[in-house]
């Protein structure tokens, strides 16, 4: 068992070293962040673009900005907007992602659970393995 106490407590020590490092990089992220964001945003500003990427030249180094574009849909509102088309062409158009919430279906009826499982399928996720204190 000292084994894999031993295993245990240097894991920990590992993952205090990293988070510890990862705080520093965040620190640092942010400095350069604080730099360069707003020049990279000026210059893409001045082309009329939002999103892009444009390289600033500033006494402290030249770096690449890069502003990538994120899009978000409203599924339901897409899901609507679908039924009104043509099928052929919605399924074109639209990426469908429909899914039931894991909680909702855990405190479904039994019924409901069972005309929903034909469509569900449970793979193992992250596996984590932890010491338990002895009191």
């Amino acid at each position: 068992m000292l084994k894999a106490n031993n295993l245990f407590s240097q894991r920990e020590d590992i993952k205090a070293r990293i988070d510890a490092e990862k705080k520093k990089l965040s620190e640092v992220d942010n400095q350069i962040k604080d730099l360069y964001l707003p020049v990279g945003k000026d210059q893409l500003g001045a082309e009329n673009k939002d999103f892009g990427t444009a390289t600033v030249d500033l006494p402290e180094g030249k770096a690449k900005v890069t502003i990538a574009k994120k899009v978000d849909w409203d599924q339901k509102k897409l899901i609507e907007l679908g039924n009104k088309i043509d099928p052929e062409l919605a399924n074109t158009f639209i990426k469908y992602s429909v899914k039931i919430d894991e909680n909702m279906f855990k405190t479904m009826a039994p019924n409901w659970k069972e005309y929903f499982s034909e469509a569900r399928t449970v793979k193992e996720g992250t596996i984590t393995i932890n010491p338990v204190e002895e009191n």
